[in-house]
């Protein structure tokens, strides 16, 4: 305790005040439990602060996941258009011209595009940030909003259009 309380507190013992010595102490504890609901409050301001951070943290990384999905949808999708260009010019050009015989350009890049349509191009969706908020206990603070919703409906469609591409 204070200096001055001390003294305070001894004076009212040595004088025989006993309810003036009540009333000071329970001003003191009083004052003790502010202190501790102050630091408490603080605590939990400090704390939510800080969930906030993490998950406005997690959601640009959901963010970020998305706009490079969207690159990549970009990409493919041009890298398809290419190919179809391509595959329907030989087709057209022999179709058209009555030929019959194909050349090995032509032959190789054909093979290449097939090859790639079937195998390797594909739409991988960046899903680890996503299953980060899902399985963590922030979640809980998007249920029911707009957000949660529509990246539901995106995931859910991503994987619809993965499983269509396997």
């Amino acid at each position: 305790m204070f200096t001055p309380f001390r003294k305070i507190r001894q004076q009212l013992i040595s004088d025989n005040k006993m309810t003036k010595y009540l009333r000071y102490a329970i001003g003191e504890i009083i004052l003790v439990v502010i202190g501790i609901l102050i630091a408490l409050q603080i605590n939990n301001w400090n704390e939510a602060k800080n969930q906030n951070k993490v998950l406005n943290d997690l959601l640009q990384s959901i963010a970020n996941g998305v706009q490079s999905d969207l690159r990549e949808l970009d990409l493919l999708s041009a890298a398809r258009a290419n190919i179809v260009i391509k595959v329907d010019s030989i087709y057209n050009k022999h179709v058209f011209t009555g030929m019959t015989e194909i050349n090995i350009e032509e032959a190789s890049y054909v093979n290449f595009a097939f090859t790639n349509i079937l195998n390797t191009i594909h739409l991988n969706t960046n899903l680890s940030a996503f299953e980060s908020l899902k399985n963590s206990t922030y979640s809980g603070k998007i249920q029911g909003t707009d957000l949660a919703l529509l990246l539901g409906t995106y995931y859910a469609s991503a994987d619809k259009i993965r499983d269509t591409e396997d």
